[in-house]
C-alpha cells in the first residue's frame, strides 16, 4: 500500500511539474480512444435500372369467391342492334362475336383520331426533315465560319504587324517626325504628346508580340474552335490597343504640325507625310477591328443557328411534338376501346342460353341481352364511390387469393351494380368479376383480392415513384455515375403513372440506374485489428 502511495505521490508531482506534457498525452489517448471505438456513417445509395415494361393502372376491391352456371351478357354502351349472330343454344368459342350495335359515330371518331395521328407522324417527319437539313446546313455555316475566322486572323497577323512598324517609324530617332529622342523639357507639352503617344505603342507591341503572337503561333488546321474564339479575342483586343496609339500618334503629329516653320519646305512635307500616314494607319487599324467584329458575328450566328436546330432536333424527340404524338396514339387507343364496345363478345366458351337481342331495337348501357351457360367462378366485390367512376363492364381484371399465395388469375368485370349500398357513412358498389382463367385449387367463399386493370401502357419507360424528386414544376431523378461517384442530377418528362412507377417520356434512354434511396450504413473506424500493428 505504501508502495502504491509513493508511486501516486511522484506521478501527481509530475504531472505539476509538466502540465504541458501532461495535457498533450492526456488529449493524445483521448484521440485514439475515439478512433478506436467510435462509429462514422457513410452513405450508400439503391439504384434501380430503368426499363421498358407495361405499365398498368388499377383500382383495387376485395371479396369472396362464387361459382356461376351461367352469366347474363350485358351491353357497356348504349345503341341500336345492327346484328344479332347467334341463337339459344348455339355453342360459341371465346371472344366470338354474339350482337353488334350501331357504332357509327364511335368509327367516325376512331377514323378522326388515326386521320389526326397520321397528320401528326407527317408533321413531325417532315419538320424532322427540314431540321435534320437545318442542323447539317448549320453544322457547314459554323465550320465555314471558324476557317474564315482562321484567315481573317492570318490577315490581321499581317496587318496588325505592318501597322506597328508605321507607327514605329513616327517615334525613330532616326529621323521621326514625333520622335522623344530630343531633349525636352518637363513642362514641354509637345514632349508630353509625344511621350503619351509612345507609351501606347509599346503596349500595342507588347500585347502583339507577348499575348497575340504566342497564341496565334500555336493555331494548326486542327485547332479547336474554342482556341480559333480565343485569339480572335486577342486580336481584337490588340486592334483596339493599335486603334488608341493610332489616334495619339496623330495628336502628337497635329500639335507639332501646328508649330513647324511653314516657311521650311522640308519641315512642312515631313508633317504633312506623318500626318497622312496616321490617318492611314487608325483606317487600317479600324479595318481590322471591322473584319475580326464580321469574323466573331459569323461565327455568332452560325453557332445561334445550329444551336436553333439542335433545339429543334431535341424537341423532337422529347419535346412538345412528342407529347403531341402521344395525345394522338392515346386518342386512337381510346377511340378503339370505344368502338369495340359496340360489339358484344362471348367472355368465354359456353352455351347461349337465352338470347333476348332484338335486330333493330335499342337498348341502354348496361342492358340484359341474353345468358351464356357455362361452369365457371366469379368473384363479388365492393368498390368504394370514386373508384367506381373509372370502372367499366369489360375491363381486364387480375384475382389473387389469400389463400394460394402463388396463383394469379385473368377475369373481366362482367356486371356494376347502378346502387350503391351505404353503411356507417361510406357509400360502396358491388362488381362482379368473371373468371377467364380456372386453378382446380380454387374454392367458392375464398378470398379474392381484385385489381381492375383502368389503363395499360405497353413498353413504356418507366421508373419507380421513390426515385422521382420535384424541384419546382420540373420532375427530376438522380441517375448513378460510376466514373465521378456522385450521381448526376437528369430532368425528365413524366406521362401516366400508377401507385409505385411512372411513365418518362424524355429525359432517359433506358439501361440507366436510378437512386430510390439513400442508406445511412454505421461502419466502425477501426476494427479488432486495431490500427494496424497485427492480426
Amino acid at each position: 500500500m505504501n508502495f502504491l502511495k509513493s508511486i501516486l505521490k511522484h506521478l501527481k508531482k509530475f504531472i505539476f511539474q509538466h502540465k504541458l506534457l501532461s495535457l498533450a498525452v492526456v488529449v493524445g489517448i483521448t484521440i485514439v480512444l475515439i478512433l478506436v471505438f467510435s462509429k462514422k456513417t457513410s452513405a450508400e445509395f439503391e439504384f434501380v435500372e430503368v426499363e421498358r415494361k407495361n405499365l398498368f393502372t388499377s383500382v383495387e376491391g376485395s371479396g369472396s369467391v362464387s361459382t356461376e352456371s351461367q352469366v347474363t351478357l350485358r351491353s357497356s354502351v348504349a345503341g341500336q342492334i345492327t346484328e344479332v349472330l347467334v341463337s339459344s343454344g348455339d355453342e360459341v368459342k371465346k371472344g366470338q362475336i354474339l350482337v353488334r350495335l350501331d357504332g357509327t359515330k364511335a368509327y367516325q371518331n376512331l377514323q378522326r383520331a388515326q386521320i389526326a395521328l397520321e397528320r401528326q407522324q407527317s408533321l413531325m417527319a417532315e419538320k424532322e426533315r427540314k431540321t435534320n437539313s437545318s442542323f447539317s446546313t448549320g453544322q457547314d455555316s459554323l465550320e465555314n465560319a471558324y476557317d474564315e475566322g482562321k484567315i481573317i486572323l492570318m490577315s490581321s497577323a499581317t496587318s496588325l504587324s505592318d501597322i506597328l512598324s508605321s507607327i514605329e517609324s513616327l517615334f525613330s530617332c532616326n529621323g521621326g517626325f514625333v520622335t522623344t529622342c530630343q531633349g525636352y523639357t518637363s513642362r514641354d507639352l509637345e514632349a508630353k504628346y509625344k511621350r503619351t503617344a509612345e507609351e501606347q505603342w509599346w503596349k500595342a507591341y507588347n500585347m502583339f508580340e507577348d499575348v497575340f503572337q504566342d497564341k496565334y503561333a500555336l493555331l494548326t488546321q486542327n485547332s479547336s474552335q474554342t482556341d480559333i474564339d480565343e485569339t480572335l479575342s486577342l486580336a481584337k483586343e490588340t486592334a483596339s490597343a493599335l486603334v488608341d496609339a493610332a489616334k495619339l500618334a496623330q495628336d502628337a503629329v497635329v500639335y507639332s504640325r501646328d508649330r513647324v516653320d511653314w516657311n521650311n519646305t522640308y519641315q512642312v512635307n515631313k508633317a504633312d507625310e506623318a500626318y497622312a500616314l496616321v490617318i492611314q494607319q487608325i483606317s487600317a487599324a479600324n479595318q481590322v477591328m471591322k473584319s475580326i467584329n464580321n469574323a466573331q458575328d459569323t461565327i455568332t450566328k452560325a453557332q445561334r443557328s445550329l444551336n436553333d436546330a439542335g433545339q429543334d432536333l431535341e424537341d423532337i424527340s422529347s419535346g412538345s411534338s412528342l407529347l403531341d404524338l402521344r395525345d394522338r396514339q392515346l386518342a386512337v387507343r381510346e377511340a378503339q376501346t370505344e368502338l369495340a364496345k359496340y360489339s358484344i363478345k362471348a367472355p368465354f366458351a359456353g352455351t347461349v342460353g337465352a338470347m333476348n337481342a332484338v335486330q333493330y331495337d335499342w337498348i341502354g348501357n348496361n342492358t340484359a341481352i341474353g345468358v351464356l351457360s357455362t361452369e365457371t367462378y366469379s368473384a363479388q366485390i365492393a368498390l368504394n364511390e370514386v373508384d367506381i367512376t373509372q370502372v367499366e363492364i369489360g375491363q381486364k381484371v387480375e384475382l389473387s387469393f389469400d389463400a394460394l399465395q402463388d396463383v394469379t388469375l385473368l377475369g373481366f368485370v362482367s356486371e356494376i351494380d347502378p346502387i350503391g349500398s351505404e353503411s356507417s357513412n361510406v357509400v360502396s358498389f358491388k362488381v362482379k368479376i368473371i373468371f377467364e382463367e380456372l386453378d382446380e385449387r380454387i374454392r367458392s367463399g375464398m378470398n379474392v383480392t381484385a385489381n381492375i386493370i383502368i389503363s395499360e401502357r405497353e413498353n413504356v419507360l418507366t421508373v419507380p415513384n421513390g426515385a422521382i424528386k420535384s424541384e419546382g414544376d420540373l420532375s427530376y431523378v438522380e441517375v448513378e455515375n460510376t466514373e465521378t461517384g456522385i450521381n448526376d442530377r437528369v430532368y425528365i418528362t413524366l406521362g401516366e403513372s400508377n401507385d409505385t412507377e411512372s411513365e418518362v417520356f424524355s429525359g432517359l434512354v433506358g439501361g440507366e440506374k436510378v437512386m430510390v434511396r439513400q442508406i445511412e450504413k454505421n461502419k466502425t473506424a477501426a476494427g479488432s485489428r486495431g490500427f494496424g500493428f497485427g492480426n
